[in-house]
């Protein structure tokens, strides 16, 4: 999946049917195994640092990307990560390139 984002051809919603497709599961916080939805993706995509080995206050989709840039330079080597650093990077900027400020 992060890999996959890390591309930046495909959006959530994609990204969740090709995983579909090629026959991964997604399991909820039951463990019950289901198919992937777009909010999935949305999610996990959203806790790069996390996977990183960098803990954060508050949840994840309160941080927004666009709000720094430069996102990607806070990784550092924990010795925690669980994803390769170079990845997680990617990921990072892609989200910051997607994010934009919605205002009503």
């Amino acid at each position: 999946m992060l890999e996959l984002y890390s591309e930046d051809k495909n959006g959530y919603n994609r990204i969740a049917k090709q995983l579909t497709r090629e026959g991964w599961a997604f399991r909820d916080r039951w463990n019950n195994p289901r198919l992937f939805n777009s909010e999935d993706v949305r999610r996990c995509i959203a806790n790069w640092r996390e996977y990183s080995g960098i803990i954060t206050d508050g949840k994840a989709r309160n941080r927004a990307a666009y709000e720094d840039e430069q996102q990607d330079e806070i990784l550092y080597d924990t010795g925690r990560a669980m994803f390769d650093l170079d990845l997680l990077r990617k990921v990072a900027r892609v989200q910051a390139q997607r994010s934009m400020v919605i205002r009503p």
